[in-house]
């Protein structure tokens, strides 16, 4: 259920801080765990379609998806270049967080930048690594957010635990909302790192040693 979890929270934080990258790597180095060839198209039947001509609709891929949130970005006026992918297919989070990074006009402190977001954030719900969310165990999952927030508290963000009254994908964003502006973006995006990898990728509590 690992790999799943950490769908739910690269999702949040592309939403907020866009910092899929850790997201990215955390799922490059696992091991054992089925990965979906994003290159490839997936077919799916609906029955009411089934039942008219038994022809299977095309659904786009994460490639596809992705390139048209970059493209919604660039008509908000950002340079966002379309997705690299990595060598197994699945989408370059890494050089997509860089992208906006190295925009000068990307500041998530401005109303335009948050803006933007809003709008093309929600073409994302379309990928594969979107979907897994509903898969979730709902305790493990509240768990890990929960671990996720103290160890924010432990780097020194004032940040509350997260709201359990709402969907998984909105769990995260009044939570990692709150990081904006508390601290530079490079300390912020450690923090995001440092404290994902240990909610979500098994790594030690790397406030242990302060205890």
């Amino acid at each position: 259920m690992r790999y799943s979890s950490s769908l739910i929270i690269c999702f949040a934080i592309l939403a907020i801080l866009f910092s899929l990258s850790a997201c990215s790597r955390k799922n490059e180095s696992d091991s054992g765990v089925a990965r979906i060839d994003n290159s490839e198209e997936i077919g799916v039947t609906s029955p009411s379609n089934s039942r008219l001509d038994g022809r299977a609709a095309k659904v786009k891929t994460d490639e596809e998806v992705v390139t048209e949130f970059t493209k919604c970005m660039r008509n908000k006026g950002f340079n966002i270049p379309d997705p690299e992918l990595n060598v197994d297919g699945t989408v370059n989070f890494e050089k997509l967080k860089e992208s906006f990074n190295h925009d000068p006009r990307f500041d998530l402190q401005k109303k335009d930048s948050g803006k933007a977001l809003d709008t093309c954030v929600p073409i994302l719900a379309n990928t594969t690594f979107t979907g897994k969310i509903d898969k979730e165990d709902p305790i493990e999952t509240q768990d890990n957010l929960l671990e996720f927030a103290q160890c924010l508290r432990d780097q020194g963000f004032n940040v509350p635990d997260p709201d359990f009254t709402v969907d998984a994908r909105a769990k995260m964003k009044p939570l990692v909302q709150d990081l904006v502006g508390l601290a530079s973006q490079s300390k912020i995006d450690a923090a995001v790192d440092l404290c994902s990898d240990f909610a979500w990728g098994g790594a030690k509590n790397p406030n242990a040693k302060k205890k």
